[in-house]
């Protein structure tokens, strides 16, 4: 499997957009500390300063004076000012996933962005780790790369097939992996379980999303004990989302360690060796700040191939 630079033109237009995709999480994160309203409530002849949640809860804030009088103009004017420059933002990122989208600078399919941006919109993001070869998007993208084979399974064709087709989730807690598996309906409506798998769910454009639980799979805990790596991603359609994966030292250890188990299907050992490779490659070559803090992983990993 190869490993291609991105042209100077699409790495600059991948940096702006992932700088803009932060900027409005950030703007985000402001607005919704403005969810809900103040409003003023006059109780036997006194007016009382109300903070009404966006749940509908109300909590009296105390007496109009001038403290309270203060706290609702700020809130007033915060809420305005938080409202309009997210507007703004989201205005320039829909400009920018115009331009992305044209340029062809990503390639993530659009099914895991949403996915990815559903799983963040559920707040499920600290619970849920994308283990399997779909996180060498991630890795990739860090990295300014693009991994690219010749379709045969000797060049990574298989693995690159697989991480189109199939996105694997490691679930922390089972209840968020059981809210994941009830949030692609939501996505969309052809995913359906398999009837051989509790955890194994596939659209009818034949993608698949499995979810895995550390109770029941000891060779994740490897994966899910692993500092975590959260990394911009860039779907095809233009989308942005964040991608939550081990870190890829820890995922390289971790796919050469299952690749030696002798008891596995000799395709998916050969498949977990590409996988170590690819992130250990992407490490050592273009991930410095990552080489130069783990030098002990980055040594077992090098040994254990």
């Amino acid at each position: 499997m190869r490993y291609d630079e991105l042209p100077e033109a699409l790495a600059r237009q991948f940096e702006e957009t992932c700088a803009l995709f932060t900027a409005l999480r950030a703007a985000d994160g402001v607005r919704r500390q403005y969810q809900g309203s103040m409003r003023w409530k006059r109780v036997k002849q006194v007016d009382y300063l109300i903070r009404v949640r966006a749940d509908g809860r109300q909590r009296s804030l105390g007496p109009r004076c001038a403290e309270t009088q203060q706290r609702y103009a700020a809130f007033v004017a915060g809420k305005a000012a938080a409202n309009q420059r997210y507007r703004a933002l989201a205005d320039a990122m829909k400009r920018q996933r115009q331009v992305s989208k044209a340029l062809r600078v990503g390639h993530v399919p659009a099914m895991w962005i949403a996915i990815l941006n559903g799983i963040g919109a559920c707040g499920l993001d600290d619970h849920i780790i994308v283990t399997g070869a779909a996180a060498t998007y991630a890795y990739e993208s860090a990295a300014g790369m693009r991994l690219r084979g010749d379709g045969s399974e000797d060049d990574g064709g298989g693995v690159l097939a697989d991480r189109r087709g199939r996105l694997q989730l490691a679930a922390l807690r089972m209840e968020a992996g059981i809210a994941v598996l009830g949030l692609l309906q939501q996505i969309d409506s052809s995913f359906v379980m398999c009837h051989d798998s509790r955890y194994l769910a596939v659209n009818q454009g034949g993608m698949a999303v499995e979810v895995l639980f550390a109770a029941e799979n000891g060779d994740l805990r490897g994966l899910l004990d692993a500092p975590r790596f959260v990394q911009p991603v860039l779907g095809a359609n233009g989308m942005m989302a964040m991608m939550t994966v081990p870190d890829p030292r820890f995922f390289a250890l971790q796919k050469l360690r299952t690749a030696n188990q002798l008891s596995r299907h000799e395709k998916e050992r050969a498949s977990d060796a590409m996988l170590a490779r690819v992130a250990l490659a992407m490490v050592k070559q273009r991930m410095r700040d990552l080489t130069s803090g783990a030098a002990t992983v980055v040594h077992d990993v090098v040994a254990a191939m």
